[in-house]
């Protein structure tokens, strides 16, 4: 097939986490402004909606991130199962 291999890149910043825990990763940025910034795109009002967030227990918390392209299909299990489906059309 000669597919490259792309290998993981690990990054580390900063993601918003709702109240009750659950990370946002469309939120990830290099600093907490940014990560504020791309979820509270109002900058007039961007800090006070922030500090209403904060009271209702969002956070920013700082995060490590790998990044990969995905595979949705494992290229032995690829080969494998076209061995076995052409192992009896010969």
């Amino acid at each position: 097939m000669g597919e490259k291999s792309i290998p993981a890149a690990f990054a580390q910043g900063y993601a918003l986490c709702t109240p009750t825990g659950v990370l946002l990763p469309h939120s990830f940025r290099r600093t907490q402004a940014e990560a504020i910034a791309s979820v509270l795109t109002d900058a007039d009002k961007r800090a006070e909606h922030w500090e209403t967030a904060k009271q209702q227990g969002m956070t920013c918390e700082f995060v490590y991130v790998r990044v990969f392209p995905p595979r949705f299909f494992v290229s032995a299990a690829l080969a494998a199962l076209e061995a076995h489906e052409t192992a009896g059309a010969a």
